[in-house]
Order: structure tokens, then C-alpha cells, then sequence
């Protein structure tokens, strides 16, 4: 899992996932699954803390990454047409919506040939369950004849203003799951739907798949409906081969105007409260500087291709291919030199290099090679964590696959340890902002 999937996943561990249920299991099995989630636990403690502060529940929406990708066996993604503008919330909130209410509007919105059972649902005011949020919820199991599924929809409001084009609310990195089928669409109301097939473990061990469709409003407002092929959320027993409903009918359940009346019940989120936000961890360079600089610094005849990653943490990743099969390359840059221990922020990145090898000039060397990579089998990871003097740290991979959880590509990665030695300590790098 790329850093910015597993930091949006502990937002949403948080921030209360358990408004959008389901998610703390999809959480718990990407921490499993350990994608540097060793090298980096310093970072996410630290940064969960301060996000968590700066953006309250807001952090609990959709689903993190910036690009979508496909699975030849998983269904199209849905069409996001959309339909007419929202109504705005009312500066007073409306009349409340109750519990039995709320699992009416869900039962009305579902297409008729569906066996319900199971209902559950929330009213739109406070819950003192959830220390007096306001969280309306409904959910039901549905049967076809072909095996249970489940559906649910949460409702809430963010405040505002909203970033409507924030990383963590699109699809994830089809280069760390590549067997989804996303889309992120701008509609013409200004609102965005991000629809999502996914499986919950991304080399599709178990067979579990949470489908959602998530509408997001400048208002404030979202609604996000989640489906999964199983008869429950906290259940993992699987019943069917796909969710109930396609992504189509999940996408017009989402946009479906039959929300505004819950949506207008909930009176506008309060801004975050302002505190004393200690300094960031470490900083980073943009994405573009990370792959320039590591293009110059590849062995003769290799050239970057596939490219992404995240400049909010120095994550680059591109794949190389010296004619025995593609070789997933990840390169993380970050300047640790103004770090300030806080009781916001985790330790200082030194604490990772006890163990490491000192070079002439300071720099400490951990690498390593890791067969069956993250409980994937066959998969072979080769890395290098450098720490110079002047704290800047830089982190190499190189895998013998396009990607972590893909299968392999070639029988061993690209770059050896001694080549991925010579990226990470090459004075090319730039040092600590002065």
C-alpha cells in the first residue's frame, strides 16, 4: 500500500470509521498486507495526529489515491452523467429523519427483484452512541437467489470550504491496486462521484469485494453507498461473487435527490477548532523533481516508464524494464532536518538506523531483501534506507514485478542492492532547505 493509502486509511481509523461501516476491516486488512508500513510507522504517527486535528470528520470520506485502473474480470465502471444540481442545505435545518425513515428512503432507492432482511438504520439527530454526532445510516442485506449481499448508505456534512479535488477523496494508485475499476468524475453542479470496485485484499485473496459509490457536494454535503458480497459488514462470510447492485445503480442511488431531505436535516459541520499545529515531520520535493533526479541516476540502458507517486511525502515510483520483464522501481525523499518532537509527532527517523551500517561520511545503510513480499507469493523486494548526516533520508525499492501486490514479472528485480545503494547515496539528492 503507497504511503498516502495507508495514511488515509489511519484518518479514517480516527476520525470514527465506524460512520462508514466497513472500512475499519478494509483498514485492518491493508495494514496487514505491511507496505512499508515498518520503514514508515514514525511518519504515520505523527501525521495522523496533526491531520486528524485539521480536518476532523472530513477525514472519513471516500477513498485515497489519484488514478484509476482496471480488472479484465471485474465489471465496467459506472457512467456519471448525473443528474440536475442538489439543493443547498437550508441556513435551518429541516425537519429531523428519523431511523425508520432513513430505512424507507434506502428500500425505495434500491431496483425492485431483491429479497431485504437485516434492516438497520440511524435517525439524523444526535446519537449519544457516537458522543452526540449527528450520523444518519441505513442498511440491509439483500437476497436474489444467487447468494446474500449487503448494501449501506451514510450520510453527513463536511465543512466547508471543501476540497473537492483532494487526493485521498479518487481512485487509489492502480500501480499498489491494480485490480479495481474506479472513476472520479467532475459533475456539472460542481459536486464529484467517485465510484469504486474493489476487492478488500488487493491480490484478490478471499474473494470479499466492496463496491461504493461516493457523491461529494461543495456544500458540505456527501453521500456514500456501500455494497460488499457478503451478508454483513462485520461478517466476513462470503455468499455471493459480486456485491448485489451494479456500479450503475450504486452511482444512481448516490445522486438519487431522495438524500436532500436527510442531507438538509443536518446542520452545517462547524470548522475545525483552531490549535497549535506543531511543525511537519519532515518535507519533501515534487514528485517531478524525485523522477528527474532518479532518471540521470539509473544504470545505462534503463528509462522510466509508468510513472506516479505523491509529493506531500516524497513517494515516486516508476517501473524499469532491461529487456527480462518490467521491475517496479519506489523512491521516497525526505528532509528530516526540522523536526520538532512533540506530543503530536512520533519519534525522529534516526530511531529506524540503530541497527544500520555507518559509511565514511556518516550516512547510515539498512537494506535488505524480502522474498514473498507482504504474504505475496513469489513476489521479491530489494531495498535501501539511507540516512545522511544532514538528515535527509532516501528510500529505495526495487521489485520483480510491476507491482507490490501484482504477480512477478521477472525472476529477480532490476536493481541490486549495491545499484539501489549507489541512487540512494548519490549526492545528487538534494540536502536540507537552507
Amino acid at each position: 500500500m503507497p504511503f498516502e493509502d495507508e495514511f488515509a486509511s489511519a484518518l479514517r481509523e480516527v476520525a470514527d470509521v465506524s460512520l462508514v461501516r466497513g472500512v475499519d476491516e478494509l483498514a485492518a486488512d491493508a495494514a496487514r498486507r505491511g507496505r512499508r508500513k515498518k520503514l514508515r510507522r514514525n511518519v504515520i504517527g505523527g501525521a495522523v495526529m496533526v491531520a486528524v486535528v485539521a480536518s476532523g470528520a472530513a477525514a472519513v470520506a471516500s477513498l485515497p489515491g489519484g488514478r484509476g485502473t482496471t480488472d479484465p474480470a471485474a465489471p465496467a465502471s459506472a457512467s456519471v452523467s448525473g443528474s440536475p444540481a442538489p439543493t443547498a442545505a437550508a441556513s435551518t435545518p429541516a425537519a429531523p429523519v428519523g431511523a425508520d425513515q432513513m430505512l424507507s428512503l434506502l428500500k425505495s432507492a434500491i431496483p425492485s427483484g431483491w429479497q431485504e432482511s437485516n434492516p438497520d438504520s440511524r435517525s439524523t439527530e444526535p446519537d449519544p452512541k457516537l458522543n452526540g454526532r449527528r450520523a444518519p445510516y441505513a442498511g440491509l442485506t439483500l437476497e436474489d437467489g444467487q447468494g446474500q449481499g449487503s448494501i449501506t448508505v451514510n450520510l453527513r456534512r463536511d465543512p466547508t470550504p471543501v476540497d473537492m479535488n483532494a487526493d485521498w477523496a479518487k481512485c487509489p494508485d492502480p500501480t499498489y491496486e491494480p485490480y479495481t475499476v474506479c472513476s472520479h468524475t467532475a459533475r456539472p453542479d460542481g459536486s464529484y462521484l467517485t465510484v469504486l470496485q474493489r476487492w478488500t485484499h488487493p491480490d484478490k485473496a478471499r474473494g470479499f469485494k466492496q463496491w461504493f459509490a461516493t457523491l461529494r457536494r461543495p456544500d458540505g454535503a456527501v453521500v456514500d453507498v456501500n455494497e460488499y458480497n457478503m451478508p454483513g459488514q462485520t461478517v466476513y462470510q462470503l455468499t455471493r461473487t459480486d456485491p448485489p447492485l451494479t456500479a450503475d445503480q450504486l452511482a444512481a442511488i448516490a445522486t438519487d435527490h431522495r438524500w436532500d431531505q436527510v442531507l438538509n436535516a443536518l446542520p452545517a459541520a462547524a470548522a475545525p477548532a483552531k490549535t497549535d499545529m506543531p511543525p511537519p515531520n519532515f518535507t519533501s520535493p515534487k514528485v517531478d523533481q524525485i523522477l528527474a533526479t532518479a532518471a540521470q541516476l539509473l544504470p545505462n540502458g534503463l528509462k522510466e516508464s509508468d510513472t506516479g507517486g505523491s509529493g506531500a511525502i516524497g513517494d515516486a515510483h516508476f517501473t524499469v524494464d532491461d529487456g527480462q520483464g518490467k521491475s517496479l522501481i519506489e523512491v521516497i525523499v525526505q528532509d528530516w532536518s526540522g523536526f520538532q518532537p512533540s506530543k503530536f509527532s512520533g519519534a525522529d527517523v534516526s530511531t529506524e538506523f540503530k541497527n544500520a551500517t555507518t559509511l565514511s561520511d556518516g550516512t547510515k545503510v539498512l537494506s535488505y531483501t524480502e522474498d514473498d513480499f507482504a504474504g505475496h507469493k513469489g513476489i521479491v523486494r530489494n531495498g535501501v534506507d539511507i540516512l545522511r548526516p544532514d538528515h535527509l533520508r532516501v528510500l529505495v525499492h526495487s521489485f520483480n514485478s510491476a507491482a507490490p501486490a501484482g504477480q512477478p514479472t521477472r525472476d529477480a528485480p532490476a536493481l541490486t542492492l549495491d545499484q539501489l545503494q549507489a541512487l540512494a547515496t548519490s549526492p545528487a539528492w538534494h540536502g536540507p532547505a537552507k
